[in-house]
Formats: C-alpha cells, structure tokens, sequence
C-alpha cells in the first residue's frame, strides 16, 4: 500500500515542471531524417491497387504516417496518399463501414483505423465516408445495461467489447467531432446522442480499470503492481492472471491497453483531477519504461510505444515523473528509442510478431506516426 501512496503523492509534481519543452534541433534533425527513410520505406511497399498488403487497416495506419512527410518529395508522397485513400474508399460499404473480404470479421476496427486517415488527410469529397463512417461507429456501442459490454466498442456489432477496439473508435470519433458542429448535425437530438455516447465511454472504462475504489468487480486485482492499470476487457486480460491462496482471481494490468485508457479517458472528455485518471498515471509512472510493454515483454512493442506516444501528447504535459522522482523528457526518449531501432533501409520491426508486428509495413507505420506526434509535426 504504501508503494500506491507513493505514486499518488508524485501525480502533482509534473506541474511543477516546465511545461513546453522541445525537442533538441540536432535530434530533431535526426528524428526527421529518419522519418523521411520511414516514408520512403512505406512508399516503396504501396501496392499498384493503393493499398500496403491489401488491407484497408494497414493502408489506413500507412497514409497516417506518411501524410506530411518527405518534403523533398512532397507529390509523390501526395500522390502516394491518395492511392491509399482511393483505395479505402474502395472498401466502403453500404452501411458505412469500411473492410474488404479479408477484414471482415473486424468492420469495427479497420472502419475506425480507415476513418482516422480519411479524416487526417480531410479531402473535401470524402466527407460523405467519413460521415457515414463516422454514423457507423457510434451505432457500433453495446447498449445493454446488463451487459460488461456496456459502453464499449468490440470488432463487430456483436460478440463483445475490449478496450483496443474502443480506443481506436474514440480516437476517429475524437478526430471528427467537428462534424457535430456543423450545421447538418447541430441539433439538440444529435448532441445529447453524442454525450450520452461518451458518458457510456467512460462507463466501459472504468470497467475495465484495476481501479478498487471505482471498479467493484470480483477480477480486479488488488495488488500495488496492478494498481490504476488497465486490463483489455472486463473478465480479460493479455497480461494473465494471478490466482492467490484463497481461490481469488485478479487479473493483471498492462502497458498498452492502459495507455490507450488513458487516451481514451482523455478523449472522453474526463479531466486530469478525475480520480480514474489518476489511478492510470500512478500506474504508468510506476511502469515508466520504454524498453518493453509492461506485462508482456516485446510483445505488442511498438504498438505500445505508439499509443504511449498518442497518450502522452494528449495527456499535454511533456515531462513525466515517474514513480522514483526521476523526470522523462519523453519526447526526446521515445524518439532516441526509435532511432536506435531502425534498419538501414529505413523500416522497423519486430522480432516477436504478436499482433503482425512482424510485419515491417505495420510497425514502420506505427513508427514514423509515433515519431511525428514527439517532435510535434503531427
């Protein structure tokens, strides 16, 4: 217990911090070189359709990261962007969700991967994809009081909620909240749909937070090493789970998905005196590491340094102190991190391929996206 004190205590010591840092110029310098030999990597993998391995997710998470980049070459890299759009737009159906034979037993994710790329790219004649992406997604929540589900977002309409699924809906939800603003959907009807939306966010969020204070059910783990994480979905956890002398199961928390609860919560509108989001930073500043996705070794890496990256920006502070006291300037760490795993021919990946992050077009995206959103070019 007096390890979670700990961490409680430092939740305010950031702010004490400047706030504002920048990266160093001659890291900067090396970060955007790197990004320029991501891209080129990336571009020299577009298939003739447009896509990167004939997936409209993969494709989505490509166009992410190469948007912007390159300006040596800015209308290949244009050009390159919109094969990939056209593509995914290909893979629009009637509903409004956006997958291709092979993707479909997950419309939810490659629709909200697809929407955030649409929508970061924002060409004047996808916004009827995007709106119909968009209505698709937010009629995709599990709206069963009874059930855990409840509030969430899983791969489909059906089956069940986890919080990756979510965390990826609520980033293009996030991204395309202007749409709410707009004339078209400036009612009081369509508002309230949107609060209540997030207000069944935050439910499932706290559901699947190894939170006691706000999460009653019998899994969560009441160990310091658990404490503010998050687990994937209620009743699962990637991470395992600990059985102890009385029969009690608790399930584990993990990096990634807690990182994506933080964004999600942030997204959900919940601010940073919410007691949810500071059980998570207690426990990522307990867990502060760039070396591994807590409680699950290598795999899942990158995507974990990704969504750290995602969460962090959102997050808005850019010095994080973790649990020993020691202050993380981590734009700059993340991108060093980065740098040093990078191949000669500009791509990365990972040795462990848990969730295809043996795949180089995968993981050079989550790459190059990650080291945008550091240096602040995105």
């Amino acid at each position: 217990m007096m390890m979670r004190l700990m961490c409680m205590m430092v939740l305010g010591l950031a702010g004490m911090i400047h706030n504002g840092f920048a990266v160093d110029p001659e890291l900067a310098g090396r970060v955007t070189d790197a990004i320029t030999r991501g891209s080129r990597f990336l571009q020299s993998k577009q298939l003739d359709d447009g896509s990167w391995i004939s997936h409209p997710a993969v494709t989505g998470l490509c166009v992410i990261a190469i948007h912007d980049t390159d300006s040596q070459n800015a209308a290949r890299v244009k050009q390159a962007v919109n094969n990939g759009l056209d593509y995914i737009l290909q893979s629009v159906q009637p509903d409004g969700s956006i997958w291709t034979e092979n993707a479909h037993a997950y419309p939810n994710y490659t629709t909200a991967i697809s929407l955030v790329a649409l929508s970061t790219v924002n060409r004047p004649g996808d916004l009827d994809a995007i709106r119909s992406a968009r209505r698709y997604l937010m009629d995709s929540q599990f709206q069963d009081r009874n059930s855990i589900d409840y509030g969430g977002i899983g791969y489909s309409k059906t089956g069940r909620a986890d919080l990756t699924n979510l965390t990826w809906t609520a980033e293009a939800l996030y991204h395309t909240d202007y749409l709410d603003q707009e004339t078209q959907g400036d009612s009081a009807v369509a508002a309230q749909q949107v609060r209540d939306l997030w207000e069944k966010v935050q439910v499932f969020i706290t559901n699947c937070q190894n939170l006691p204070e706000m999460n009653k059910q019998d899994w969560v783990s009441k160990r310091d090493d658990d404490y503010g994480g998050f687990v994937y979905r209620p009743t699962e956890s990637k991470s395992g789970s600990l059985t102890d002398a009385s029969g009690k199961v608790s399930l584990l928390s993990s990096g990634s998905v807690t990182y994506a609860g933080l964004m999600s919560m942030i997204y959900a509108k919940m601010d940073k005196d919410d007691y949810r989001v500071k059980g998570a930073m207690s426990y990522i500043r307990n867990h502060y590491t760039l070396e591994e996705n807590p409680g699950m070794g290598v795999q899942g890496l990158y995507y974990y340094l990704n969504i750290m990256t995602k969460a962090f920006n959102a997050y808005s502070e850019d010095v994080i102190v973790d649990a020993g006291g020691t202050p993380h300037k981590w734009r700059s760490e993340v991108t060093e991190k980065f740098l040093s795993m990078q191949q000669p021919d500009g791509h990365w990946i990972n040795e462990n391929g848990r969730y295809m992050e043996s795949v180089p077009e995968l993981v050079t995206a989550h790459s190059v996206t990650a080291m945008k959103i550091a240096l602040g070019s995105d």
